[in-house]
């Protein structure tokens, strides 16, 4: 009857295995906060430089990739609205705006 209430704790297989999972777990979440700064980064750079945003589509793919997916798909998104307002001549006008004064 001992059996049933022993308070010492032995390190099982299972119990590695939770560890190691979450650890693994953990290695995933940074590299996906790497992606999402890399590819939010990026998206604010391709308004003035429109080839840059490539940076953020691939790094917003890699997000959808990881199971992301609406973060994923918003940088995508957002990215693609900033290329175009890029592709527009906003940093022409936004650039002669500062020199102006």
């Amino acid at each position: 009857m001992n059996y049933f209430f022993n308070s010492t704790k032995k390190k099982t297989n299972c119990n590695i295995l939770n560890s190691y999972n979450y650890q693994k777990q953990l290695s995933k979440d940074r590299k996906s906060i790497v992606l999402l700064a890399l590819g939010w980064g990026a998206a604010i750079i391709s308004i003035f430089s429109p080839a840059i945003g490539c940076i953020s589509i691939i790094s917003g793919l890699s997000l959808i990739k990881k199971h992301r997916k609406f973060a994923g798909c918003t940088l995508v998104l957002i990215t693609l609205v900033l290329v175009y307002i890029g592709l527009s001549g906003f940093s022409d006008g936004f650039i002669a705006g500062i020199q102006k004064k």
